[in-house]
């Protein structure tokens, strides 16, 4: 377990008509100035643009580490996304950022990772009950209550369930 402070940012789908998608393109300029000590980016389709190489740069000044994950020729399920990318890698590097590429063999052990976090020390298996009522089960330990650290969640998830906010999540 590590603890810290992070932001999940990515690419919205387009809300309407009328409504242009925001990029993640957008939201990593105001989060890349504001970091610290690392920024880490997980993209399976980088291309880099040239805001990236007027802001990197200068984070990498700062004492700043960026890393990058993205897919390999391998791992890619669009190589012309990939055609676009190869031909900013060496320039990236030169910058100093650290560039990762997905190997294609990794599923193996990424489903190793994924299956061990659902042994009952680490999840709740969802369950039916025979009466088609939701149960959480984690090995002997069984509730008919969703599991929560606090009334306060319990609250807010009731509350925010009596709307229909779907769309809009």
């Amino acid at each position: 377990m590590f603890t810290g402070t992070a932001e999940v940012i990515y690419d919205e789908p387009l809300v309407g008509e009328d409504t242009p998608p925001v990029q993640l393109i957008e939201s990593l300029g105001e989060l890349a100035l504001n970091a610290k000590q690392e920024l880490l980016i997980s993209t399976p389709y980088f291309i880099p643009d040239e805001g990236f190489y007027n802001d990197i740069p200068e984070l990498i000044s700062r004492g700043v580490e960026v890393a990058i994950l993205t897919n390999s020729l391998g791992s890619t399920n669009h190589p012309i996304v990939h055609s676009a990318y190869k031909k900013h890698r060496k320039k990236v590097i030169e910058l100093g950022v650290k560039l990762f590429e997905m190997r294609y063999d990794a599923a193996d052990a990424l489903a190793q990772e994924f299956e061990a976090t659902l042994v009952p020390e680490n999840s709740w298996q969802v369950l039916l009950d025979d009466k088609k009522r939701l149960i959480w089960k984690a090995g002997d330990k069984v509730t008919r209550r969703e599991p929560a650290r606090t009334f306060w969640q319990r609250f807010q998830s009731g509350f925010f369930g009596l709307f229909n906010l779907d769309d809009q999540l």
